[in-house]
């Protein structure tokens, strides 16, 4: 692979084991719950969702004036204009996005897609608990649309960038759009320079002359009884790993075995700022998880909830010094949600 001038290196869990006998929606399960305590809280709300690839049509972004109806007196028009008009809209043809619905298009008319985006700029919430709008789709087709011609529908994602189209193609009739996110981000260009391994058995296997391994211990039945979910050894191999590896690279890709490179791989960080896939599946601000995700929180609003990033700890980008920091605070709480009887119901819908 091509060296550059920010290096990434590329870290594959070799534990075969555990990709044979357990599915990765159990560990995305568990991880989607690792939150960091009131007092790490402000250095968690740091991290960033990498922007999802998609097939669909590049964006079309448009920094506007909101249209206002004749009824709002022109001052307010003016101050209200002056706040809406810097976010920035990107609008996706022929896509129909996913969202809770804040306002329902079967109700609600528009004359254009900007029509429909400046209704999204300017609703407002019944209550301050309530989400608000980021998220549009208007239907301008006539024919296409039959009966739902000129329906906007007004939505909120947690996370655009984080989910894939309902409908995408040129017989949907529909155009999405999207406030302040760009769903279809370009990342950089960076390169990742080299991969290293580890093997969470305690002793060396016959993938290490395919892979640079390093040998760490499973986790010890003293911190926990875990025989059975195994993963608990992950977290544990990357607290040894941190202590141990001389790594002369600044940034660190964790990945896992059956990640398959086709080409060498950009960092997908913005600076210093981590970066991971976003899994559309975990959804801690669900009201339903609210007290799970608390008890390992503390108390947090419906914002805060959001702001947690919805992703597993694969693949995951961050700085060296960054994940020395991270893991063993992984480790902590997984284990104490492996533990807590709550979670386990959560987790299995007992």
């Amino acid at each position: 692979m091509q060296i550059v001038s920010t290096r990434v290196l590329v870290i594959f869990v070799i534990a075969t084991f555990i990709g044979t006998m357990y599915s990765l929606s159990d560990l995305y399960s568990m991880s989607s719950q690792t939150a960091l305590k009131a007092d790490l809280r402000a250095e968690m709300e740091s991290k960033v969702v990498v922007k999802a690839a998609t097939a669909s049509p590049p964006p079309v972004v448009v920094a506007e004036e909101t249209k206002l109806g004749s009824g709002v007196a022109q001052t307010e028009a003016s101050a209200i204009a002056a706040a809406t008009s810097a976010r920035k809209v990107f609008y996706y043809p022929n896509i129909e996005l996913w969202g809770d619905v804040v306002k329902w298009g079967s109700e609600n008319k528009a004359t254009s897609s900007e029509d429909c985006c400046s209704q999204c700029k300017l609703f407002t919430p019944a209550k301050a608990s309530d989400p608000p709008c980021n998220v549009f789709v208007f239907c301008g087709d006539k024919e296409k649309c039959k009966q739902q011609y000129g329906e906007c529908w007004l939505k909120h994602l947690a996370h655009p960038e984080a989910s894939k189209p309902s409908r995408a193609g040129p017989e949907v009739p529909w155009t999405a759009g999207t406030l302040d996110v760009d769903m279809n981000a370009d990342p950089s260009k960076d390169r990742c320079t080299g991969s290293v391994g580890s093997t969470t058995t305690g002793a060396s296997d016959d993938l290490m002359d395919e892979l640079p391994t390093m040998v760490v211990d499973p986790l010890p039945k003293s911190m926990v009884e875990n025989n059975w979910y195994v993963v608990l050894n992950r977290p544990y191999a990357f607290v040894q790993w941190a202590e141990k590896a001389k790594i002369p690279e600044r940034f660190v890709l964790m990945a896992e075995p059956d990640h398959i490179m086709l080409r060498p791989l950009p960092n997908f960080m913005s600076g210093n700022r981590p970066a991971s896939f976003p899994f559309f599946y975990i959804e801690p601000a669900k009201p339903e998880y609210k007290h799970i995700v608390e008890k390992f929180t503390g108390p947090m609003t419906s914002k805060q909830l959001e702001e947690i990033a919805p992703i597993g700890n694969s693949p995951t980008y961050l700085a060296l010094e960054d994940m020395k920091r991270v893991m063993p605070v992984w480790l902590n709480v997984s284990i104490a949600i492996f533990k807590d009887k709550d979670a386990s119901k959560v987790r299995y819908n007992k």
